[in-house]
């Protein structure tokens, strides 16, 4: 699916792309790099309206996601989310710029 959007920027941009050659296409290698990222969703749950946060994991290479919903959006939350991430996956990835 990448690809179709890759060219279809291409097309949208025509000759700007081509002569400036402002858009490079990403590669990334399986299990290198994910995203991790937080979410909110609004719920209504026996009646009673609920804020939720979606704890959300995107695989660069496959956009393949994993997503946890969590009554906060806290430290012990997010190790929590990744904790089980990793646990899914049967492994670690690398990660830069955990901020």
């Amino acid at each position: 699916m990448s690809n179709w959007i890759y060219y279809g920027v291409q097309l949208y941009t025509g000759q700007r792309v081509a002569s400036t050659g402002s858009l490079h296409k990403q590669v990334y290698v399986p299990g290198e790099e994910c995203e991790f990222d937080w979410g909110e969703i609004k719920l209504v749950i026996g009646g009673i309206r609920r804020r939720l946060y979606l704890a959300v994991f995107t695989s660069a290479y496959s956009n393949y996601r994993f997503c946890r919903l969590f009554h906060r959006q806290d430290t012990l939350a997010f190790m929590e989310a990744h904790n089980e991430f990793f646990a899914h996956l049967g492994g670690v990835i690398s990660g830069d710029g955990l901020r």
